[in-house]
């Protein structure tokens, strides 16, 4: 009991430690926004050198994985590191903290970076004019033309001119109420959330261009909308396996999408550019932290985004622990079962969750074997992480079975007991001994895993962290914030496992007294 006080003693020492390095590196790292080289625009086109090709062939860029800029620069720059991102956040992060030269993205949202961090300029260079056109999935051309001829009709009655107004001024969003049906067929719109000013959070609502846009199309539609946010890789494979029917997350028309799924009109133009981060002078520590737990937290009750995650994934921990329990034991029983196919399909099982990254079976559950159900997060996840966990269950209990002695079984007989009672107290209590241990490692394991659940618009813990910094453009204190909860979480769940353990052993001294 002692040692296990001072691990966690040191445990929360390390975290503090931490978490005050982060927000001390990050605190450096601001700067004066209104000081910045970039002047009044943020561009920073009056003081800066006039960048040409040859400052890119050989850089380090970043960019978001899947995106137009990726390819451009793939073709155009094939001697350039490009390293490529889940999400903007995480692309302009690599900028921010020096891993990479420059950071390539749509021309709008980096003078939105510019504006709100002030370290980061963009330089204007025009790499490529992009289009952006609603996805939508093969062989629904009926969907596709009624989009098209709403998209028409608003740019010929100036709707989509006024729509597009609404999102010009960064510093003064114009958020109407989008018009909703209550009866009629639903559309599942998929997008990320994290592109400002084309589809994000305000206030915990989803807003932007293309929700707006959309909003509006389906309405006049007369389709009932309801929003999936997922990461940007993971649109394209939740449209062609039927997850969701429309993507509308800035997805630029290139001739290469077009060969798997369908573009509405065009209802948004723009060009790419790259950044390159600005170094100007940094606010005080207290004043930084102040500042980005402000930002990160208080303002537009962004808190409320981390508790909602924290109760998906403590929903997510629970299904999953329960099913994955009883799939454990059920695995335990087929591999000890005498017949030779059900210990044949066991192995068959285990081989193949054992050799599958947890991340794939995640995506096979969700876009294959639910495919075309319309399930909730919570059975998605539970399932997913079940299957592995269940897995994992079963090798704890055979490891536990494995430990106890056969002497253990030859005297139940001698004692004459029934098979039921033997086990019930006698090789029960050695199990519980020898399995709890590892129970606990693979739950917590488990619970860890949930993580990555928001790939598959599943709004976990880890993925309201990424909304968050989708808006502030703070590299760490949300993975902070993010990483102190997991760490809270896996603590408190240690200390239950353990104390189970622990009255599992005082009932087992009361057994052996009572002997």
């Amino acid at each position: 009991m002692k040692k296990q006080r001072e691990k966690t003693r040191l445990f929360t020492v390390a975290l503090v430690l931490v978490v005050l390095l982060s927000l001390f590196l990050t605190s450096c790292g601001k700067t004066e926004g209104a000081d910045t080289a970039a002047g009044d625009n943020g561009s920073g086109a009056a003081e800066q050198k006039v960048y040409t090709v040859d400052d890119f062939k050989d850089a380090k860029i970043s960019s978001v994985v899947g995106s137009l800029e990726s390819e451009y620069i793939s073709k155009n720059f094939p001697d350039a590191e490009l390293l490529e991102y889940n999400n903007a956040a995480d692309a302009l992060t690599a900028l921010r903290t020096k891993k990479v030269d420059f950071f390539a993205t749509q021309s709008t949202m980096l003078d939105i970076y510019a504006k709100e961090t002030g370290d980061v300029i963009n330089v204007g260079y025009k790499i490529c004019p992009t289009e952006a056109g609603f996805g939508i999935r093969k062989g629904e051309d009926e969907l596709v033309q009624a989009i098209n001829s709403v998209i028409r009709e608003y740019k010929e009655n100036g709707k989509m001119e006024e729509i597009l107004s609404h999102w010009a001024d960064v510093s003064n969003y114009v958020v109407e109420d989008i018009p909703e049906n209550t009866t009629g067929e639903t559309i599942v719109v998929g997008t990320s959330g994290e592109f400002e000013p084309i589809n994000f959070y305000i206030d915990n609502k989803l807003v932007g261009v293309d929700v707006e846009m959309i909003g509006n199309i389906l309405y006049d539609l007369g389709y009932q909308v309801k929003y999936e946010c997922m990461a940007f890789g993971a649109l394209m494979p939740a449209l062609e396996s039927g997850k969701i029917d429309i993507i509308a997350c800035d997805l630029y028309i290139t001739d290469e999408r077009k060969e798997s799924i369908d573009f509405s009109d065009v209802y948004y133009t723009d060009y790419s550019s790259f950044a390159i981060y600005n170094e100007t002078a940094s606010t005080g520590f207290l004043s930084g932290l102040k500042d980005g737990l402000y930002s990160n937290l208080i303002k537009e009750a962004r808190y409320m985004m981390i508790l909602d995650g924290l109760k998906m994934t403590a929903a997510l921990a629970i299904a999953a622990g329960i099913f994955g329990t009883l799939l454990g034991i059920l695995l335990c029983f087929m591999d000890r079962s005498r017949k030779r196919v059900l210990k044949g399909i066991k192995k068959v099982y285990s081989a193949i969750i054992d050799g599958t990254p947890m991340v794939v079976i995640l995506m096979i559950v969700c876009y294959v074997i639910l495919g075309k159900v319309d399930a909730s997060g919570v059975v998605i996840g539970m399932l997913a992480f079940g299957m592995v966990f269940g897995n994992d269950v079963c090798s704890a209990i055979e490891n536990g079975l494995d430990n106890i002695d056969k002497g253990q079984y030859e005297a139940i007989t001698a004692l004459g007991y029934p098979k039921r009672r033997g086990f019930k107290e006698i090789i029960l209590p050695q199990l519980m001994r020898n399995f709890l241990p590892g129970y606990r490692s693979s739950f917590t394991s488990m619970v860890k895993a949930t993580a990555i659940a928001g790939y598959v618009a599943i709004q976990d813990l880890t993925k309201a962290g990424d909304i968050i910094r989708s808006r502030t453009f703070d590299a760490f204190i949300p993975l902070i914030i993010v990483a102190a909860i997991y760490f809270v979480i896996i603590w408190l769940i240690t200390l239950l496992i353990q104390y189970a353990e622990k009255g599992e052993s005082r009932k087992r001294k009361d057994r052996e007294v009572r002997l």
